[in-house]
């Protein structure tokens, strides 16, 4: 009866730590948004030259994805 005691405690110790983890994203996050609210509005050649940057970046991750798709095709 004793061993089985011992192993419930060490099963609630693995939770704590689980939750501990789960603990920093969260204070990350707030930190975050505040920093994005005090940032000043981008002027329209700075959106646009964003907005060019991230088209670019988002045809290069699909363009890979597609063809990490396609590759078990061949085989």
């Amino acid at each position: 009866a004793s061993t089985s005691l011992k192993k419930k405690k060490s099963k609630t110790h693995k939770s704590h730590k689980v939750k501990d983890t789960d603990t920093p994203p969260l204070v990350s996050v707030s930190t975050f948004k505040k920093e994005k609210q005090s940032l000043k509005p981008l002027s329209q050649d700075e959106q646009s030259r964003l907005e060019k940057i991230i088209k670019k970046l988002l045809r290069k991750c699909l363009m890979k994805s597609l063809a990490l798709l396609q590759l078990p095709l061949f085989n």
